[in-house]
């Protein structure tokens, strides 16, 4: 499913979206898997192109 919307993240937590890390994202707490995602703003603030979904 896609919302078309941009994925921000702190930076902090940019790696566990990007390796999805099913601990430090919470999924666990709900019995979930997660994708690996990249967000769409790095930390200049520069906006990164979006791959689209597989």
């Amino acid at each position: 499913m896609d919302f078309n919307c941009a994925v921000v993240a702190h930076e902090r937590d940019a790696a566990a979206l990007e390796n999805g890390d099913i601990i430090r994202t919470a999924a666990h707490w709900y019995g979930t898997t997660m994708k690996p995602l990249t967000g769409d703003l790095n930390r200049d603030r520069e906006r990164i192109p979006r791959r689209l979904s597989e």
